[in-house]
């Protein structure tokens, strides 16, 4: 994905045969948060530099299984 603004938002769906217990999420210039209980999921902004970023989201259960997904963004 290629912007020009210098932030983003995110947001998804996590879902479980039981329940999410949080949302997760880290980028590459360092700053990171973490949602308990939350599905649907947002990101409201997350900082961008010039260049790429990689933002990773993290869903984990109470059981402690998880799944991730990263996206790539440039900005212009």
């Amino acid at each position: 994905v290629s912007i020009a603004l210098s932030s983003l938002r995110l947001n998804g769906a996590a879902t479980d045969n039981v329940c999410v217990n949080s949302v997760s999420w880290s980028s590459s210039i360092g700053i990171a948060a973490t949602d308990s209980g939350t599905t649907p999921w947002e990101i409201h902004a997350i900082p961008l530099y010039h260049g790429l970023n990689t933002i990773t989201v993290l869903a984990s259960d109470a059981a402690g299984n998880s799944t991730w997904r990263v996206i790539v963004v440039r900005r212009q």
